[in-house]
This record gives C-alpha cells, structure tokens and sequence, in this order.
C-alpha cells in the first residue's frame, strides 16, 4: 500500500496539475494570468479530516488524515507554481472546529461548518476535497470525483475524472457524481 502511494500520488497530482494548466490555456488564457486577475478562481484545498479525526487508517497504519495533508500541500505547491492562486483550508494536523466543542458530534458539525464557510468566504472559490475513500468490497477502487450543481462544474469533474483515471494502473470503476 505504502510503495502504491508513493508510486501513484506523483502521478496523480501531476495529472491534476496539468489539467489546470491545459484548461487555462484552452480557454485562451494562461494559468498564471487566470489565477491572477482580480476576482480570478482561486483553487481551495481541503486536506479532509485533521486532528483527533484521523479519518480511515491504512493496512500500514498511516491515517487518511496524514496522507490527505500531504497531497493537498503537495497539490498546493505544484499549482502556486502553475501560478494558480490556492487557499488551504489548513495546512498542519489540526480540526477545524470551533473552540468550546465538546462531543464528537458537536466537533464534526463545527468542522464541517467552518469548512463550508472558509470556502463560502473566498472570492470564485474551485473546492477541491482530498480524501481516502475506503470500502470493504473489492470491487470498489479508484478515484472518484464530486461535483457542484455550478456551471462548470461537471465538466471539471469529467476532466479531473479522466486525469486521474489515467495515472492509476487499474481501471477505475467510479465514475463522478453530482453532490
């Protein structure tokens, strides 16, 4: 599992990466110049789970939590380099929740709100919600991309569908859905 990570979030990232590229210049405009204009997109990575939310765990042990970070900072960097404007929803080990939370429950509502509202408070906002989905049944594997009711979005997911697709060795047996 460790050696398929390090394998395959390489590529995967870079095949996102480049699709952001292609799709600026596509539409007549480069990246750096599509991330930079006033009002541009900006790209908001959220590295899923945190803190004392580990999320799932790994046959290694390693937590969702853990691997999320690494590929949204990773993600983050590539695309600032791209010249993409990103904001990180966070960028350490830590939840998301507001102070004065007590109960499992109360902090998975908190987080999921400020989440929401980090994202609602950024200007042409591109979510993009990294996550290590996990199912019991073997037949379930791959990448799997949601989207937004938004103009745009399903073509985005259809692309990024189709990116990841092609840097995973085997066939992907997903397919995106509308959120």
């Amino acid at each position: 599992m460790k050696k398929w990570v390090e394998i395959m979030m390489p590529v995967m990232l870079f095949a996102t990466i480049l699709y952001f590229c292609v799709f600026a210049v596509l539409t007549h405009r480069s990246a750096q110049t599509a991330a930079m204009q006033p009002g541009g997109t900006t790209v908001v990575l959220d590295a899923g789970h945190g803190g004392e939310d580990g999320g799932a765990t790994g046959v290694s042990g390693t937590s969702e939590a853990a691997l999320n970070l690494d590929i949204s900072l990773r993600l983050r960097d590539l695309l600032r380099l791209c010249g993409v404007r990103v904001s990180m929803i966070r960028e350490t080990d830590t939840a998301v929740y507001s102070d004065g939370c007590r109960t499992i429950s109360e902090k998975k509502v908190s987080d999921i709100k400020n989440r929401t509202s980090m994202v609602n408070q950024t200007e042409q906002p591109l979510l993009l919600s990294i996550h290590q989905n996990f199912f019991t049944e073997g037949k379930y594997h791959g990448a799997q991309v949601f989207y937004a009711k938004t103009p745009g979005s399903q073509q985005l997911a259809e692309q990024l569908q189709s990116n990841l697709a092609l840097g995973l060795r085997f066939p992907v047996r997903r397919q995106r859905r509308r959120t």
